[in-house]
């Protein structure tokens, strides 16, 4: 009887592309066995769900077979095989083929991202809160010596510091060009005052900006004078806020919004400028200076 007359195929379950399509067997007996357990070729058999070892690190491993006390044990002891002289790589250059594959010899060079390789990055199993749970158990108990916090430190002080003598800006204005730079500061900056005024929200209930009762009666004269009635500001319904800006005084019906600029105002005209324009640009509205150091 020749050995592969006995063949069916693998059930692929999960869709593996690497999978071997059919399975051959010495013995009819065998071909039984494997339709019964429904078995797998290697390929499936090793792939996501069905490896035993799937989306598990060796701590994992460890954890559920030996206890946490174990586990760190072990890992300790795996992290000091693999750090410093101890690592295989320790002290050598990059490999030859690395250094053909950089740059421009790089197959992948100025290409978007493939279609598996923009659903991976969707679908990153590093997001999924199962697996950040499994992350921080992992990490839980783990204690990091000072030599190794040293070291740490010293690997990424002055010059070493992949940071070390450039800012965020000038990487952008680098790699986007100025527009884009200066519009990518400008929602920095916006994004921060509103995580900021989130995170006072969320720890005090609200959040209520510090105000000069002394320019409330200057405000309020300025509006009358232009006939405005309505005027919103911090002892008359509170400060209007827009993308993260309060206005010393606002009007929502002639859309005009006022600005009372104290003495120390007079050292930042520019980003004050900046600041006006902005608010502009986004409400439309008039804006109204009151300059002190004028009055």
């Amino acid at each position: 009887m020749k050995k592969d007359k006995w063949k069916r195929n693998c059930p692929n379950p999960n869709n593996n592309s690497k999978c071997k399509k059919f399975l051959t067997y010495s013995t009819e007996d065998h071909l039984n066995r494997a339709n019964k357990n429904n078995s797998l070729c290697k390929s499936c058999s090793m792939f996501r769900e069905n490896n035993n070892r799937y989306e598990k690190s060796n701590y994992d491993i460890w954890l559920e077979k030996y206890g946490r006390e174990e586990a760190n044990k072990k890992q300790k002891k795996y992290n000091e095989k693999m750090s410093g002289k101890n690592h295989h790589f320790y002290g050598k250059k990059r490999p030859e083929h690395s250094e053909r594959m950089k740059g421009k010899n790089n197959p992948m060079f100025g290409k978007k991202r493939p279609e598996h390789s923009k659903w991976m990055k969707e679908n990153n199993s590093s997001k999924r809160p199962d697996v950040r749970r499994k992350l921080s158990e992992s990490h839980k108990g783990k204690i990091v010596s000072k030599e190794t916090k040293n070291k740490m430190s010293e690997r990424k002080k002055g010059k070493n510091n992949f940071m070390y003598g450039h800012s965020v800006y000038s990487i952008w204005l680098e790699k986007y060009g100025k527009e884009d730079a200066d519009r990518l500061k400008k929602l920095e900056s916006k994004n921060k005052r509103l995580s900021y005024i989130k995170r006072i929200k969320k720890l005090f209930g609200q959040y209520i900006p510090n105000y000069n009762p002394n320019a409330i009666p200057i405000l309020e004269s300025a509006a009358k004078q232009i006939n405005i009635n309505d005027l919103m500001h911090a002892e008359n319904g509170g400060e209007f806020q827009y993308r993260g800006y309060f206005a010393d005084g606002y009007s929502k019906s002639t859309n005009t919004w006022f600005e009372y600029y104290e003495k120390h105002h007079e050292r930042r005209k520019e980003k004050d400028e900046i600041r006006k324009q902005e608010i502009i640009n986004y409400l439309d509205c008039k804006f109204v200076e009151i300059k002190e150091w004028e009055l």
